[in-house]
């Protein structure tokens, strides 16, 4: 997920979005959805058809001069005209699409966006929302309009994605009803149980401005080691990956204050995913010199 969309609020803003549909199809019917994690993204199903995809079209590890993530959310009924309107003022940033699953009354509507700004991907997915949550409700409903009780996709599953994203998004895990067969059994013979909520908490962020180019500036300076453990993402994965590197701003972005100058070269680093995150986990953060000095310290065996 990292690599899929490197900006953090927008990353959290698509895992949002998915916790919303999961928690919306829980009510309805536990046990009849699922999310599928794939290379590039992922897909959650409900009952027999998609309600929600996220996917990278320019996997593996996009960077700056590669397109975004893309989220696809499938609705039913009429789309606002504020989403209308929005899709013909920013036709590259938002299209809608007829779909026709047959699980669901017609007329049905495949609305994909680009996914790399969390304050106007809130925005959309809030218009959406209700019309996306008549397609999950209708989806969910066998023939004879009773709940359906079962997904084909639970096979494939992933847990992991649904705790990453709670934890991401920081929201509290309580019991419910488990998937049926979603996973393994403990290897002590006990079952494993699969917590399900989703309750929407609204969050207000602000997202600041990065330039590509301020990054291109700072890579063709620094190159692509990691600055602080030199850690080689070319060398450990080959060509695929050999232009890929996190670029840190040794002043936080959020700090600097409104529109203010960069200098790429002095003021920015190339690290690697866990030395960036290490920088972060306090502010101000550490800086490249104390994350060595962690890297050097010796190991504790207690």
């Amino acid at each position: 997920m990292v690599a899929m969309c490197p900006d953090e609020d927008a990353r959290r803003e698509i895992l949002r979005c998915l916790l919303d549909s999961i928690a919306f199809a829980e009510r309805i019917a536990p046990g009849a959805w699922a999310v599928t994690l794939f290379p590039n993204g992922f897909r959650l199903n409900v009952g027999p058809v998609e309600a929600l995809t996220c996917v990278c079209e320019s996997w593996p590890f996009p960077n700056s001069e590669n397109g975004p993530p893309i989220l696809k959310i499938l609705t039913q009924g009429a789309i606002p005209e504020s989403m209308v309107s929005a899709s013909a003022r920013e036709a590259d940033e938002l299209e809608i699409r007829p779909a026709n699953y047959k699980s669901v009354a017609l007329p049905q509507h495949a609305v994909a966006m680009t996914a790399d700004d969390a304050v106007r991907l809130r925005e959309w997915f809030d218009e959406l929302r209700d019309a996306h949550h008549q397609y999950i409700k209708l989806a969910l409903q066998t023939p004879s309009g009773r709940a359906r009780t079962n997904t084909a996709f639970k096979r494939t599953h992933s847990p992991g994605l649904v705790e990453y994203a709670r934890a991401v998004c920081e929201q509290p895990t309580e019991p419910s009803p488990p998937i049926e067969g979603a996973d393994e059994p403990a290897s002590d013979g006990e079952e494993r149980p699969e917590y399900f909520e989703g309750r929407p908490i609204s969050i207000q962020t602000t997202r600041y401005e990065r330039r590509p180019a301020a990054r291109r500036a700072c890579l063709s300076h620094h190159g692509y080691l990691c600055a602080a453990c030199g850690f080689s993402f070319g060398r450990t994965y080959g060509a695929v990956a050999e232009h890929y590197i996190q670029v840190h701003h040794l002043n936080p972005v959020a700090s600097i204050g409104f529109d203010a100058a960069v200098n790429p070269v002095a003021e920015m680093r190339p690290l690697c995913a866990n030395c960036h995150a290490v920088a972060h986990f306090r502010s101000p953060p550490y800086s490249i010199d104390e994350i060595k000095a962690f890297l050097n310290q010796e190991p504790n065996h207690e």
